[in-house]
């Protein structure tokens, strides 16, 4: 009769034991080199293991700090993007036997710069003049979006000889030769196949804007002379 007693607690304590394994729940916040691995709870120490492979979990997290939480924030190294992991919850009594499984996320690509893009260009053809008209401006409208590129460049031109303009009224007090020459200039190269049928490459077009443009603020500094 005693050996039957002994042997119906330990019973009862093989039960008890199986029912303090940890649950495993499943895993939130799951990224391409990220995931977070959750718990129900645990006995004493309490981690959490997972791998490529069920059954085979070679990598093992800290201890958690049960008063944040059953829970633990996985990042970077080992963890690659589109591969599927197996997770298991750990304590002192044992790991769950059934792992939770997800996949991390697809592997985001950096965005590829276009600085450097124009001269990258020119070297590569061998300064051919074909390509150098449409990309010697590249470095003054590359901020811009595509859409805005001809504005952008009559913007940019447009102050620097702005600017020419400013210098000249200041040290000669008089814009006159640079008026005058801006709006025969400009005239000539504002339309590709008019002025002197110099087959002026488009993408000029917004310089020829910009001169015109501040021509004819040089021409309102004059007034202001007056």
């Amino acid at each position: 009769m005693r050996s039957v007693l002994i042997s119906f607690i330990f019973l009862l304590l093989l039960v008890g034991l199986a029912a303090a394994v940890p649950n495993t729940l499943p895993a939130t916040m799951v990224g391409n080199n990220n995931f977070t691995l959750n718990a129900d709870g645990g006995v004493g120490n309490t981690y959490f293991r997972y791998g490529t492979v069920s059954g085979n979990y070679v990598i093992q997290t800290l201890n958690v700090d049960p008063t944040k939480g059953y829970f633990s924030n996985e990042t970077g190294s080992p963890i690659t993007p589109s591969t599927i992991y197996y997770a298991v919850a750990c304590d002192s009594t044992g790991c769950d036997s059934s792992p939770v499984t997800f996949t991390t996320g697809a592997m985001i690509p950096l965005p590829t710069s276009t600085l450097g893009t124009a001269i990258t260009n020119m070297t590569q053809s061998r300064f051919n003049i074909n390509f150098m008209p449409a990309n010697i401006l590249i470095p003054y409208t590359w901020l811009f979006p595509d859409d805005t590129k001809e504005m952008s460049i009559t913007i940019v031109f447009g102050m620097f000889f702005f600017f020419i303009y400013i210098g000249l009224w200041l040290r000669t007090r008089s814009v006159a030769t640079g008026v005058i020459l801006g709006l025969v200039t400009s005239s000539f190269i504002l339309f590709t196949n008019q002025g002197l049928n110099l087959g002026i490459p488009v993408e000029f077009i917004g310089i020829a804007q910009a001169l015109l443009y501040a021509s004819l603020a040089g021409i309102l500094l004059a007034f202001l002379k007056k």
